[in-house]
């Protein structure tokens, strides 16, 4: 019903869950109508806009000045969104992934909004000018990574894509997507890392899972 698809239950659910609740009021208004929108209203007060993006969302970066929203969806393109309209923005890069191989990516901006970078589950990184849509390098390993999606994360300066999974941190120079320096490893909670940043000085980083942080410098 209504209150199913206002909970999240299936893709747009908040939208169409709404909808459903104003043309049951136009229909057949009623208290109970009456009220069950009021509620909805007032639960979602939280939420500034909901945008039907057309496919299912896996993960999502606001740019560094909060005007743009990257997203990146099931059938594998990445999206640039306004924030404040909600409206799709620039051209759409191609899909960099079969939509078949459907799995949690991540992406990241880099300091000044210019470029993104986009990871995927084999361990590979693509990164892209937001701006034209562009691919600008990409990085694809010899061997399919066990180490699941790595969380990737742009130095200050630009210069360098951080990057982290179960095997541990990494750090990439940004123009070739060539490693530099080793990996650093060992237990921690790399196995389920959800962040990772640099400082502002660039020269620490940190990393955030579900057992404890981990601070590391270069």
């Amino acid at each position: 019903g209504a209150q199913g698809l206002l909970d999240g239950e299936r893709v747009g659910g908040v939208e169409l869950g709404l909808q459903g609740l104003l043309a049951a009021h136009a229909m057949a208004p009623s208290l109970e109508v009456d009220n069950s929108l009021q509620q909805a209203v007032i639960a979602q007060t939280h939420v500034g806009k909901v945008v039907h993006s057309g496919s299912p969302v896996l993960s999502v970066a606001f740019s560094g000045d909060g005007q743009q929203i990257l997203s990146d969806h099931e059938d594998g393109i990445l999206r640039t969104w306004d924030a404040a309209s909600g409206m799709p923005v620039g051209p759409t890069p191609p899909a960099h992934r079969k939509p078949a191989l459907i799995d949690f990516k991540r992406v990241a901006y880099s300091a000044d909004n210019r470029l993104a970078v986009a990871t995927d589950y084999q361990g590979g990184m693509t990164l892209f000018e937001v701006a034209s849509g562009r691919e600008l390098a990409k990085h694809a390993p010899a061997e399919e990574s066990k180490g699941g999606v790595p969380v990737p994360a742009f130095s200050p300066d630009g210069r360098y894509i951080a990057t982290i999974d179960s095997d541990g941190i990494r750090v990439w120079d940004r123009a070739s997507l060539k490693p530099v320096g080793g990996v650093r490893s060992g237990g921690h909670h790399y196995g389920s890392a959800y962040a990772l940043a640099f400082s502002p000085d660039g020269g620490w980083l940190v990393s955030g899972g579900p057992k404890y942080p981990d601070l590391g410098g270069d």
